[in-house]
């Protein structure tokens, strides 16, 4: 299990938060998944054009 700081975690990495790009025995490393985090100004679309929230908090 890892916690952490999705915000703070991604900046290490472009990004990414999971995936087959962290260490070896790191609890984030999957070849199976990857997840990318970021944060859009409130108001604007991702896109695919969906409106945007913000959400402060996430369990996968």
């Amino acid at each position: 299990m890892y916690t952490g700081n999705a915000g703070e975690d991604a900046a290490l990495d472009r990004g990414w938060i999971l995936g087959h790009f962290k260490d070896v025995g790191d609890p984030r490393r999957s070849d199976a998944v990857e997840v990318k985090w970021g944060v859009h100004p409130r108001g604007t679309s991702g896109p695919s054009g969906c409106g945007v929230r913000y959400v402060p908090r996430c369990s996968c």
